[in-house]
């Protein structure tokens, strides 16, 4: 299997647009530093409670091959 996300059916669609905001890298940067959390609204009853945050911000991290919360200033020196 090659780099990059796999396609599930018709899921060609969502895969570029996740590639699209892993590569914006303010965007990168805020999820993987771990900062999203404390803007997270867990107690809103139509949210999700912070989950799709989280499993973003953990796909994030494991695209670009980094641990949890790792400081973004790792990601600029690569770029």
């Amino acid at each position: 299997y090659g780099s990059g996300l796999g396609n599930l059916g018709n899921t060609c669609f969502m895969n570029s647009t996740l590639q699209c905001l892993a590569h914006t890298d303010p965007l990168r940067n805020y999820f993987v530093s771990g900062n999203y959390e404390k803007d997270l609204n867990r107690d809103n009853p139509l949210g999700t409670g912070g989950e799709l945050a989280t499993e973003f911000a953990e796909l994030l991290s494991q695209m670009w091959g980094i641990g949890n919360k790792q400081s973004s200033q790792s990601l600029n020196k690569s770029n």
